[in-house]
C-alpha cells in the first residue's frame, strides 16, 4: 500500500513529505492504523540529529493517535473503527512485563529501536529499499501498521486529533510512577 510519509534520509536531515513510501503488508497480530495526529519529542529529534541512531532513512513519530482500518487474524481486542493511540512495544513476555511493568520490559531495545519488525523485515520501503522505523510503529504517516500490543484503544468520544499530547503525557507520568 502506497502512504505519505515524512522521512529523513540521513543524520541530521530534515523531514521530507513523500508520497511514494510503501507499507509492509499486515501480520497476522497488526492493525493497521489510519493517522490522525502525532506529537514530536526529543527522541524524535535526537533520532532526526542522529544523537541517536537506528538507521536512515527512517519515518519518525511514537506518539500518535488514529482509527484502525483493519485488524489482522490474530488480533483479538481491536476491530476496525476503534480510535486508538499508540506506545511503545513491551514484550509481554518477560519478568517485567508479566508483572505488569512494560515501561521496563527487558526486550525494549530490541522491540523498538531496531528499525525493523520482529522478523527482521522493514515496515516501509522507498523505491524498494527498507526505511526504518520508531518503536516499532512510526507515526509520522497517513497510515502505519502496528502490532496488537502497541496499540491501547480509547473512547470514540475522545477527539483523536487532542490524543498525541495524552501519550505523551501517560506514558511519561507511567514511566516517572512505575520506576519510583
Amino acid at each position: 500500500m502506497r502512504i505519505k510519509a515524512a522521512v529523513v534520509n540521513n543524520k541530521g536531515g530534515n523531514f521530507e513529505m513523500k508520497d511514494d513510501v510503501e507499507l509492509a503488508d499486515m501480520q497476522a497480530d497488526d492493525l493497521q492504523v489510519h493517522m490522525v495526529a502525532s506529537g514530536i519529542c526529543h527522541s524524535d529529534e535526537a533520532l532526526r540529529k542522529g544523537t541517536a541512531e537506528i538507521g536512515y532513512p527512517i519515518v519518525l513519530g511514537h506518539e500518535g493517535s488514529g482509527i484502525v482500518e483493519k485488524v489482522g487474524p490474530e488480533v483479538k481486542n481491536f476491530k476496525p473503527g476503534d480510535h486508538v493511540v499508540l506506545s511503545f512495544y513491551g514484550c509481554g513476555n518477560c519478568i517485567n512485563c508479566l508483572r505488569g511493568i512494560p515501561t521496563q520490559c527487558l526486550n525494549y531495545a530490541a522491540n523498538n529501536l531496531s528499525g525493523v519488525r520482529p522478523d527482521g523485515s522493514a515496515h516501509f520501503t522507498e523505491n524498494g529499499h527498507d526505511v526504518a522505523d520508531m518503536f516499532d510503529q512510526s507515526s509520522f504517516t497517513t497510515t502505519t501498521v502496528v502490532r496488537e500490543r502497541n496499540a491501547v484503544k480509547v473512547p470514540k468520544i475522545w477527539i483523536c486529533e487532542n490524543l498525541d499530547l495524552w501519550v505523551v503525557a501517560m506514558s511519561q507520568e507511567a514511566g516517572l510512577s512505575l520506576t519510583r
